[in-house]
């Protein structure tokens, strides 16, 4: 699903749902504040959590030794940070139809 896609398919859902009407800028600016606000979280906390959908969290990956594979060359694989969804059971239940 793209971005558009999912403002559109939001924009139904609340239209549908007897929710407000709002433009497909407005749409996209709350999508866009959505995943800023999930971002600061991840950032601020290391986690987000969605009940019944998942929660996001930061994994952090040391610093290691590694091997250049066309050299053989011994190199530093910096540390790195990298995000984790784990689905909630009701994502999962709802995925298996």
């Amino acid at each position: 699903m793209t971005r558009k896609e999912l403002i559109e398919t939001i924009r139904r859902q609340l239209d549908e749902s007897g929710g407000p009407e709002l433009s497909v800028g407005a749409t996209g600016k709350v999508v866009d504040a959505v995943f800023a606000a999930v971002a600061e979280s991840l950032r601020r906390e290391g986690r987000y959590v969605h009940p019944n959908f998942g929660s996001f969290s930061v994994h952090v990956t040391q610093a290691r030794p590694g091997r250049n594979p066309k050299t053989g060359e011994a190199i530093e694989i910096p540390r790195s940070e990298t995000v984790r969804f784990k689905p909630a059971r009701e994502l999962k239940a709802a995925l298996e139809g």
